[in-house]
């Protein structure tokens, strides 16, 4: 899925993707509700999360609908700010 993934995002600057290790990061993937693997969230800016789901290759569609739904160009006010629950996965993938 992975693959499949990157591809399709690979021209898409309003999208960034995060892959983070579960085993690695088990307390903050709780803290987020990841309930399966491959798990995905949406975010927006100062809109916060906006969907999560599990998905498979099997099931890609619905990350391109998600993408195309929350990559429309909206009008957002207030400053773009990482999500509390975000700050330490943030901060764990840049020293690693």
């Amino acid at each position: 899925l992975l693959p499949l993934l990157q591809k399709y995002v690979k021209d898409r600057e309003d999208v960034v993707l995060l892959k983070v290790n579960y085993d690695r990061n088990k307390q903050i993937c709780r803290s987020l509700s990841v309930k399966k693997l491959p798990y995905f969230h949406f975010y927006r800016g100062s809109q916060g999360k906006l969907e999560d789901f599990s998905a498979s290759a099997k099931t890609f569609q619905r990350i391109r609908d998600a993408v195309a739904l929350h990559g429309t160009p909206r009008c957002a006010l207030g400053p773009n700010a990482v999500p509390k629950s975000l700050e330490k996965l943030r901060d764990d993938l840049a020293t690693n």
